[in-house]
């Protein structure tokens, strides 16, 4: 693909494949990898949330799905 075909892309898929090739190139050294592993940690907080320490505030409330009391 040449430089023009890649900056004609749809603005997406220009997008993603940047990430893509950011992605590859930090996964070459050991400090890119750590990086990674923090991003992909910062992006979803929640695999990794201590659900019982959040819990233990006592404060923490269950919302019914079908909005019964």
């Amino acid at each position: 693909m040449s430089y023009e075909e890649v900056l004609n892309l749809p603005y997406g898929i220009f997008l993603s494949l940047t990430e893509q090739f950011i992605v590859r190139d930090l996964m070459k050294t050991e400090e890119g990898r750590e990086m990674l592993d923090k991003i992909s940690r910062f992006k979803n907080p929640r695999r990794h949330a201590d659900l019982d320490a959040i819990r233990s505030f006592g404060r923490y409330k269950v919302e019914s799905k079908g909005g019964e009391n």
